[in-house]
């Protein structure tokens, strides 16, 4: 008979889900790392995006609504929130803080903070990226 026996069969399946198990935390772990990147762009881009806005105005934004909008930017708006790939409205945007919650299946939140001209990045809740070692505008 040509073929394979239930016992091969089963031993195969068995070998391919201790693979799976065994490499799951590995992907998770590079899924993360990924994020937190991502975090870490988006935080330069606003740092951008406010600078930008300062060139175009001639003064310093008081935070993330003078520049970030969830439409296409226009007018005083320098970025938009869809240009960083996020599901429509899932982020909220205030003079001192951007809330994404829900952002994928794997992140819960991605927080943005204004601070004097520094953005800062928190992922999960831990601090991922200072941009801009001074800030837009110096000490």
């Amino acid at each position: 008979m040509i073929g394979y026996s239930i016992l091969e069969l089963s031993i195969i399946i068995t070998i391919i889900v201790i693979i799976s198990i065994a490499s799951y935390p590995m992907v998770a772990g590079m899924l993360t790392g990924a994020d937190k990147q991502s975090a870490n762009d988006f935080a330069g881009q606003l740092q951008t995006a406010g600078q930008i806005y300062s060139n175009k105005t001639f003064k310093k934004p008081n935070g993330f609504t003078d520049f970030v909008t969830h439409a296409a930017p226009t007018g005083k708006f320098t970025i938009s929130l869809r240009d960083f790939g996020l599901p429509d409205k899932s982020c909220a945007i205030a003079p001192e803080v951007i809330r994404c919650t829900a952002v994928t299946a794997n992140v819960r939140d991605i927080n943005f903070f204004w601070d004097n001209g520094k953005v800062i990045a928190s992922f999960e809740g831990q601090i991922v990226n200072i941009s801009g070692p001074n800030g837009i505008y110096g000490p």
